[in-house]
């Protein structure tokens, strides 16, 4: 094995120097293994820091310096308001041009396009994550906003 690489029992180098409000610590990164994003393993791992805090020596401090989870509610959130929108389109086209048959139309097309993004997705092997979800907002407005203009000249025309 030494032919090919240095091997040695123990950690790596320590090759970066972390301070908390100017103090040396160490960072410690704790990050999910598995597939999708699910904001009750933070709660988890945060509920916890109390008992492992009892376990270790007084003169160790342990504080949660980062919290990623406020992205993927975000995340989450903007996915829920994406819906809402789909239905208030939904219901806008009810109104306005009176047509049951155009409200569904509009309203099949949104699930349908995520429902070909999740196949695709799942088919390339990658899971929903915080950069799926951020990415679906842009385009899920364009595509009501061009499913209304369509509906319109269809119906004007």
């Amino acid at each position: 094995m030494r032919d090919v690489a240095f091997v040695h029992q123990g950690s790596p180098p320590q090759t970066n120097v972390v301070r908390v409000n100017g103090a040396r610590a160490v960072l410690m990164t704790i990050l999910k293994a598995g597939f999708g994003v699910d904001p009750r393993h933070h709660r988890r791992v945060k509920s916890l820091l109390p008992r492992v805090q009892q376990s270790l020596p007084s003169s160790l401090n342990l504080r949660g310096v980062g919290d990623q989870s406020v992205f993927v509610k975000a995340a989450v959130f903007a996915s829920f308001a994406s819906r809402l929108a789909a239905a208030l389109v939904g219901v806008m086209i009810l109104l306005f041009l009176g047509s049951w048959r155009s409200t569904i139309i509009i309203l099949t097309e949104i699930p349908l396009a995520v429902l070909f993004a999740l196949t695709a997705l799942s088919t390339l092997g990658e899971t929903i994550n915080v950069m799926n979800l951020a990415v679906w907002r842009s385009p899920s407005a364009s595509l009501v906003d061009d499913g209304t203009v369509t509906i319109e000249n269809v119906n004007y025309h």
